[in-house]
């Protein structure tokens, strides 16, 4: 006959609970990530994407996110009105 043991909690902070899938990550020096981030930004990726694309293509496309003009345009009409109304609001 088994009899089960029950075991007191001892309290304190409860174990991590270990994950099968762990997490890679990258090791590099401050200089390395330095140049990785700015390799990214001229880009427009985030260092993850960035890493994930030369892993697995070998080659980083670059992505030019343009507006046409007359969107441009809108945009600054918008801002000055925004702060025209704002300064009203503050007298």
């Amino acid at each position: 006959m088994e009899e089960k043991v029950i075991r007191k909690n001892k309290g304190g902070r409860p174990q991590k609970q270990i994950k099968r899938d762990k997490q890679l990550a990258v090791m590099c020096t401050t200089i390395e990530r330095f140049i990785i981030a700015n390799k990214a930004k001229s880009v427009n990726l985030t260092i993850s994407e960035f890493l994930r694309m030369l892993a697995l293509k070998g080659q980083v496309d670059r992505k030019i996110k343009t507006l046409p003009k007359e969107v441009l345009l809108f945009k600054a009409v918008l801002n000055h009105l925004a702060a025209n109304i704002n300064q009203i609001a503050k007298k």
